[in-house]
């Protein structure tokens, strides 16, 4: 694993490269050092983008017994220090939208002290530690892996897609056009499905698509696929019937002529739905933070 470390001052932050996502470690030399301290501030900058801090949801419970930033929302982390000695963050989860900005991120931590009133003080920008890495799916020589985001229960997933977003159309049918809208967000903004799954799906849905499509253009080879659970199973010709000679018209990457279905080829089903978790509506995410421990 690819990792970029930094010293300041005493306190060392290092990244360490995953599939596309960065995680952070932070450490400070000795209990001294960590006295009355609140917690870590992320700034992220992409390459050739604007700044932004990073978003923690476990935010103070009395605001405004604390040094704010009043440009920023309660839950930056440059008014919520995060209270850990690490942190992953996982670009698209609340800033950039649903499609990310891959390549180069500087990352800039900055530890965060109480005073003896235990209010947090304002940031120190000297006391910053700045290191730069690549955020970019992961691939090492004939390696390559996937991962999704998570669960529909995600305050990320809400975030995007809303509170009541639906995966599948109404009628629940498993077979249909992704690029249909699915609904609007909380800024306006109609999103698809296939939007969600992209989204939800991250890295693992990318891999998965690419296999289907490299078998699907060569006819020597087949894909076998066990699904587990399958609420409505049906063929999907195109991606799971290699020895077709087109795809499906409604396959949802795929647009053209339907193949004849060959018993000799491999025989698969895909499914696109995801079992449907939500999210708790009115879930208390605050909460009293004291100094941390080194």
């Amino acid at each position: 694993m690819a990792s970029k470390s930094k010293t300041a001052k005493g306190f060392s932050v290092t990244a360490y490269q995953g599939d596309a996502k960065t995680l952070l470690a932070f450490n400070l030399p000795n209990r001294k050092s960590a006295a009355n301290l609140a917690g870590f501030t992320i700034q992220c900058q992409p390459d050739g983008q604007d700044p932004y801090f990073l978003f923690n949801f476990l935010r103070f419970k009395e605001p405004g017994r604390h040094t704010q930033v009043a440009t920023e929302p309660a839950v930056s982390s440059v008014n919520a220090p995060f209270h850990k000695f690490r942190w992953l963050h996982v670009p698209g989860s609340v800033h950039q939208g649903t499609k990310p900005f891959m390549g180069p991120y500087t990352y800039t931590v900055t530890p965060r002290f109480f005073n003896d009133e235990q209010s947090l003080l304002p940031i120190d920008p000297e006391r910053g530690v700045a290191v730069t890495i690549d955020v970019q799916p992961f691939r090492k020589k004939g390696l390559e892996l996937g991962f999704t985001r998570g669960f529909m229960q995600s305050q990320a997933f809400v975030h995007h897609f809303g509170l009541k977003a639906l995966v599948r159309p109404k009628n629940k049918e498993l077979l249909f056009d992704t690029s249909q809208q699915s609904g609007i967000n909380s800024a306006g903004e109609p999103y698809t499905f296939r939007d969600e799954y992209d989204w939800m799906g991250y890295t693992a849905r990318e891999k998965i698509f690419a296999l289907l499509q490299e078998v699907v253009d060569d006819k020597e080879l087949h894909v076998d696929v066990f699904a587990l659970r399958p609420q409505r199973t049906r063929p999907v010709p195109g991606a799971a019937q290699a020895r077709g000679p087109g795809p499906h018209p409604h396959h949802p990457r795929q647009r053209g002529a339907a193949p004849q279905h060959n018993q000799a080829g491999a025989r698969g089903r895909v499914r696109e739905g995801l079992r449907r978790r939500r999210a708790r509506p009115g879930r208390d995410e605050t909460r009293q933070v004291r100094p941390l421990r080194p």
